[in-house]
């Protein structure tokens, strides 16, 4: 992780380093193509995925709030000054959220902002950017519900996880 928290130019916090120091990611389509994803419809990102998804994702915001001073006063400099503690909606995508997953513009990103909810996990989508709060506390409550809902067969974020060839397959809990 040292040169994707290098590149992306804010300290990352311990559980964020420990979960990379174990692993870096799921290879590319995994979601789709091979079965056994820690996490349901997301493609677990290894470190250069987790920059280049980072910068890309600034890159972006920062083009459309310095693109539209009426709308969004002060730019993007502006954004990120008002919103400072973890867990606040900010309605865009900001340097302090790390993204550990993702698939079709929809991600998990760590909020490493400071505050009490430092280090939680939340949900970026390109329709609603951020609208929803924390979805787990932290690294470690996400893989505990993931665990949690593999070890009691329960649904997670709306897919049911079922084994076969001792790997994960997700599927729409709707649909079982």
């Amino acid at each position: 992780p040292p040169s994707a928290e290098l590149s992306i130019g804010v300290a990352w916090p311990a559980q964020l380093h420990e979960f990379y120091a174990l692993h870096n990611g799921e290879a590319e389509g995994c979601v789709d193509a091979i079965p056994g994803s820690i996490l349901p419809a997301h493609e677990l990102f290894g470190v250069d995925r987790v920059a280049s998804d980072h910068a890309m994702m600034i890159e972006r915001w920062a083009a459309i709030a310095n693109g539209d001073n009426d709308f969004r006063p002060g730019g993007y400099g502006n954004i990120v000054a008002r919103h400072p503690t973890a867990g606040s909606r900010v309605d865009a995508f900001i340097p302090e959220y790390i993204p550990i997953s993702g698939a079709d513009s929809y991600y998990y990103f760590c909020d490493i902002r400071p505050g009490d909810h430092h280090g939680c996990i939340r949900a970026y989508d390109r329709n609603d950017a951020d609208q929803a709060g924390p979805k787990w506390s932290s690294i470690d409550d996400m893989l505990a519900a993931v665990r949690a809902s593999i070890t009691n067969r329960t649904p997670l974020d709306g897919w049911k996880p079922t084994i076969r060839n001792e790997a994960v397959i997700w599927k729409p809990a709707a649909a079982l």
